[in-house]
């Protein structure tokens, strides 16, 4: 009779260790590390990351680039409710790299520093909770952007009374071309597109000037990305 319990209680004793296995959908064996952050450090927190979206199904909406800068984008987007926090992955289309988790938020979001200007990079934002020792993200948004130009280094002027010239260093980097500016009293005083130019440009010469007036000139390096021009501030000279 002992011999005969102890072997029903083997056999239970297995049965729920399968039953334990089989249905503890996050184990640790699925669930995947943080990646290794390329500029700001992840959380210390050693919390393992599940692989499934649930329950954290609702993405993260309205993602938006609120700067125009040559190295830097920063990022806002709604709260997602019942997150804790947000990862943000950077892919530099360019360089034809991988998504590398850049950047981790409690709040809404992202300041993305020290970027190559004019350069194309696709970013996925993801909410995610924490629960019962795990953590759960939400799909990927992607945006599709890029930093600005950065602005020529210097501008240099010839003038005339005929004629009105400035030149200035050759452009590095993804430069598509530069957009020309120009203000005068017809324009009162505000710049107006005046004229393009090729990327491989470096001087401008402008012919259709009268001997007296005043003119000022902005020099704007541009690139255009899936439809979406990307440029520079702008140098000015007078």
């Amino acid at each position: 009779m002992k011999r005969s319990r102890i072997a029903l209680a083997i056999l239970l004793g297995t049965a729920v260790l399968a039953t334990v296995v089989s249905v503890g959908h996050f184990s640790a064996k699925d669930a995947k590390p943080v990646p290794a952050n390329i500029q700001q450090k992840a959380s210390a927190d050693k919390t393992p990351r599940a692989a499934h979206h649930f329950p954290m199904s609702a993405s993260v909406k309205n993602v938006t680039k609120t700067s125009e800068e040559a190295n830097r984008i920063t990022l806002s987007w709604d709260k997602t409710e019942g997150a804790t926090g947000y990862y943000v992955y950077v892919c530099d289309k360019d360089a034809g790299g991988n998504y590398v988790l850049f950047s981790e938020s409690a709040e809404p979001g992202a300041d993305l520093m020290n970027l190559k200007d004019t350069n194309a990079y696709w970013i996925k934002v993801t909410a995610y909770r924490e629960s019962d020792g795990m953590i759960y993200e939400s799909p990927a948004t992607v945006m599709k952007t890029a930093t600005q130009p950065a602005d020529v280094s210097s501008l240099d002027s010839l003038r005339s009374s005929e004629v009105l010239k400035f030149c200035w260093p050759s452009g590095e980097g993804n430069i598509e071309g530069y957009d020309v500016y120009r203000a005068d009293k017809d324009t009162k005083s505000k710049y107006v597109l005046y004229q393009t130019l090729a990327a491989d440009a470096h001087d401008f010469e402008d012919t259709a000037v009268s001997e007296g007036n005043f003119y000022s000139y902005k020099l704007c390096p541009y690139r255009t990305i899936d439809g979406v021009k990307y440029s520079a501030k702008g140098k000015t000279i007078d």
